[in-house]
């Protein structure tokens, strides 16, 4: 199901903004308090980082939207907190969904 709140947001710090660069740069930083973040979403200058992979999912969807992103593909993902653990390979994004392009 949609997140209309998080599209109203993101549209709210996009407006004319000219490429996926601009995006990642208006988004906050990764250095961010969650508690005053109430979506959950950040960008550490590659990728937007949110808490869950339908959020992801509403983003993706959101940027193909843009006239800019043709050619591009955007992707979504998961930091699978299981598989993580199992390859002991936790870190900061483990467990976190994730957009990018490429």
């Amino acid at each position: 199901m949609l997140n209309y709140d998080l599209i109203a947001y993101l549209n709210s710090i996009t407006e004319g903004v000219q490429s996926f660069e601009d995006i990642l740069h208006r988004l906050p930083g990764t250095e961010i308090d969650l508690d005053d973040n109430m979506f959950g979403v950040w960008a550490d200058g590659n990728t937007i980082f949110c808490l869950d992979e339908y959020d992801a999912e509403d983003i993706a969807d959101w940027l193909e939207e843009f006239d800019f992103m043709e050619g591009y593909v955007v992707q979504t993902g998961c930091y699978d907190r299981l598989e993580d653990e199992r390859n002991g390979e936790v870190d900061e994004y483990t467990g976190l969904a994730y957009v990018t392009i490429d």
